[in-house]
């Protein structure tokens, strides 16, 4: 019947099929129907309809980048972006998504040499360089680089590293702040970076990026060294908080910092003016911000959603036992680590808590988490990284009365020797920062599996 029908006109049907499996089980029918079922344009389709499942829009950057590297000589430059497109083998982009998703949730096993079924572990890669505990780390994909994008970590050493996430290479060194780095965020315009000095940097990153930092060497050759940057980089100090600045945040419109005096800043990203002021009753630990709303997160345990144009809070979250260490809002759910040694994850736009994630042996120092694939990564002053599955079943609306159910860790990943200070994941890794002074890049892609195409 299938093959009877215009060729057109079988891919519509085919593009119906919701699943995989379904489309294989059309490929086995005869060699017509595979014909049609192996279509790259059926699993074009297929992949494009999982959310969150997307190819970088820079995707002709990073095919020519990897040409480059391997030294195959091509006109990369006069091929257009429609000829990359077409020359994508769907059906291998289908299954290493694929494969990279049951590695995230269910660490998929893999044969090794002696036959024998083995957990997938990530690699995993140290960047050295900081001299003392690295307190934070934030990542980027590198989206219209064509590369992989870069890592930016703050220690207590007092300087902030900015580092290739393809080489592990410290390309550039901040200098300025007189004390520990605790805190930082970044675009593609600014730095934000908070300290136990008490200021607040907001640094010239787009100037900062553009100075030149050596060629990238060659295996077996000396590294370039990183390019030093001094307070001649900082566009502006946000003075006002009296003790150390625990935590930043920012978006288009507003920069949000958090301290050890138990307040919360608001300023006006486009003048640097300082716009509202939030307070808690001790120490505020943890920060973030969305939409024009704020969670604020405290050592005396108390957790708020704010307005910032209204200037009042909105609701209070009720449930850990002990102070909070941690926070991360994104879409509807907030997420907060906890002394209590527990996670938890809560309705942003109710204040209540739809699930309990237990596992930590000690205080959790930071949460992150993804929305899409609804996943959270935490790390803690156990030494350990946990990975947790953040998805559903109870689909009952968050009016109606609920008991709020605990949870377990899907998989732990061992990286440092000494307590986790901070976490930031995207698709295809994790970077944690460590009092053992090193950072880790968690790789959940490579080994048979190619991952330079997605975010």
């Amino acid at each position: 019947f299938l093959s009877r029908l215009p060729s057109e006109l079988a891919l519509c049907i085919l593009f119906a099929l919701e699943d995989h499996v379904d489309v294989l089980a059309a490929a086995a029918v005869s060699r017509s129907w595979r014909r049609l079922a192996l279509d790259g344009s059926v699993w074009r389709h297929l992949f494009f309809s999982h959310p969150g499942w997307a190819i970088r829009e820079d995707a002709p950057l990073v095919l020519q980048h990897q040409a480059e590297l391997r030294r195959i000589q091509i006109r990369a430059a006069n091929l257009s972006a429609n000829y990359f497109a077409a020359s994508l083998d769907w059906i291998k982009l289908y299954r290493d998504r694929f494969v990279l998703d049951q590695r995230w949730f269910s660490g998929k096993r893999a044969r090794g040499e002696d036959g024998v079924a083995k957990p997938f572990e990530p690699t995993r890669r140290y960047l050295c360089g900081h001299e003392d505990s690295v307190y934070c780390v934030r990542q980027d994909d590198g989206v219209g680089t064509g590369t992989s994008g870069k890592l930016v970590s703050g220690s207590r050493d007092r300087t902030i590293r900015i580092w290739d996430a393809e080489s592990g290479e410290c390309r550039h060194i901040l200098r300025g702040h007189t004390a520990s780095v605790l805190s930082l965020q970044y675009d593609d315009q600014i730095l934000v970076s908070g300290s136990s000095d008490s200021e607040v940097f907001v640094w010239d990153f787009a100037a900062i990026m553009a100075t030149p930092s050596g060629p990238r060497q060659e295996a077996g050759q000396k590294k370039a060294d990183p390019v030093t940057h001094g307070r001649h980089r900082v566009l502006t100090k946000l003075r006002g908080h009296s003790s150390a600045v625990l935590d930043v945040a920012f978006d288009a419109d507003w920069i949000v910092t958090s301290s050890k005096d138990a307040s919360v800043r608001v300023w006006k990203r486009s003048d640097y003016s300082l716009y509202r002021k939030f307070t808690h009753g001790g120490p505020v630990n943890a920060v973030d911000l969305q939409g024009g709303r704020i969670v604020t997160a405290s050592g005396d345990g108390s957790m708020f959603l704010w307005d910032i144009e209204q200037g009042s809070a909105i609701h209070a979250f009720q449930g850990h036992s002990k102070g909070l260490a941690c926070i991360s809002f994104r879409g509807d759910t907030v997420v907060s680590g906890s002394n209590d040694q527990t996670i938890r994850i809560w309705n942003a736009n109710t204040g209540r808590c739809r699930k309990v994630l237990q596992g930590h042996s000690e205080l959790v120092r930071t949460v992150g988490y993804c929305p899409v694939r609804e996943l959270v990564v935490s790390g803690g002053y156990d030494r350990a990284i946990k990975i947790w599955d953040a998805r559903t079943e109870d689909d009952r609306p968050d009016t109606q009365p609920r008991i709020s159910r605990t949870c377990l860790p899907i998989r732990d990943l061992k990286c440092h020797r000494a307590r986790v200070f901070d976490i930031d994941l995207n698709t295809t890794r994790i970077v944690s920062a460590s009092e053992d002074h090193s950072i880790c890049i968690s790789f959940f892609g490579g080994q048979g599996i190619d991952t330079a195409l997605f975010v």
